[in-house]
């Protein structure tokens, strides 16, 4: 049932973020905008686009490192998955189908696996943050509702990244407080609960050392310079007056918007903080959603794509794999 009012209501933010991104606009004037797009720059947007999961998977690697060993291309082949579920299922589960996934062919628990999973998403959040941060320095005029935001996501990593630390340093405590707290559902429960925070902690071992943790810090920036890179492509091929610089405050935006609960592919929330994210630069409307609708085709279909022919690679259905996830 739960689930249930999640999918429920991430449609109706979907629709209303829809509504929002196309009030007012000029139908007409925007499929011309679009049918303008320079094709002949997918081919490097694509590369670069591939290229950051490539050294997104490396980092993977790396955080995994202290429980288990992965190839890179193993770890990207999970990934791409991952990113696919998100794509066509609600609540974000592809996230815990790559722990999943990960649990299941590298035989290690699925909480140590998703606190991998999630110390990587953390990781993504900060440096996003950071690009957003660098990016505003050179736009005049920010709405204080977007600095407000920023700042509350950057306190909400904080608390995040803090709460790990804790819990990996006093795992034993942290285990023993939430048994005796659970003690009313049973000692089976509660001993679940024991094992499955010892293991989580086991997945956060790349906070123990400063040498992997800095790496991992400098291919957090790789992974998403890259991606920039990607974006300034399709800026490019848009036609868009727009500098190197203007991707960090639209990509920083986008991680944003697509934080908000909404229908699977992001849909309505790429669309409007794109609009948000490109009208800082002088980008009108029509324009900024002509962009949107060819970022999320170049972003969604490839990637979605490649994770089907891999799920289908290894015998699995994205139905089984999400009930399997869940």
């Amino acid at each position: 049932m739960k689930n249930v009012v999640k999918v429920g209501a991430g449609f109706v933010i979907t629709a209303l973020f829809l509504y929002l991104s196309f009030r007012n606009i000029e139908v007409s004037r925007l499929v011309a905008g679009m049918a303008g797009f320079g094709w002949f720059y997918l081919l490097p947007v694509l590369f670069a686009l591939f290229v950051s999961f490539w050294v997104r998977a490396v980092r993977w690697r790396y955080i995994i490192q202290g429980a288990t060993e992965i190839r890179t291309y193993q770890a990207f082949e999970i990934l791409i998955i991952g990113f696919m579920v998100n794509n066509v299922l609600p609540v974000r589960i592809g996230e815990f189908a790559r722990a999943y996934l990960l649990g299941k062919r590298k035989n290690v628990s699925k909480s140590l696996a998703l606190a991998t999973v999630a110390l990587e998403r953390l990781c993504d959040g900060y440096a996003l943050i950071l690009f957003l941060a660098a990016g505003l320095l050179f736009v005049g005029n920010v709405e204080k509702w977007l600095i407000r935001l920023a700042f509350t996501a950057a306190g909400f990593y904080t608390a995040i990244f803090t709460l790990m630390l804790l819990l990996n340093r006093f795992t034993e405590r942290f285990a023993d407080v939430a048994a005796r707290g659970t003690g009313f559902l049973g000692k089976a429960a509660s001993n679940r609960l024991r094992e499955a925070l010892l293991s989580f902690s086991q997945g956060l071992d790349l906070l123990k050392s400063k040498s992997r943790l800095a790496m991992v810090g400098l291919l957090s920036l790789a992974v998403w310079l890259i991606f920039a890179l990607s974006v300034f492509g399709m800026i490019k091929g848009a036609r868009l007056p727009l500098p190197f610089v203007s991707t960090l405050t639209f990509l920083g935006i986008i991680a944003l918007g697509i934080m908000i609960p909404s229908s699977p592919g992001y849909l309505g929330t790429i669309q409007y903080f794109s609009i948000v994210a490109l009208g800082l630069w002088g980008i009108d409307k029509t324009t900024a959603l002509g962009f949107s609708i060819i970022y999320h085709i170049i972003t969604y279909v490839p990637i979605t794509g490649l994770g089907l022919w891999y799920l289908a690679k290894g015998n699995l259905s994205v139905s089984r794999l999400s009930h399997d996830a869940s």
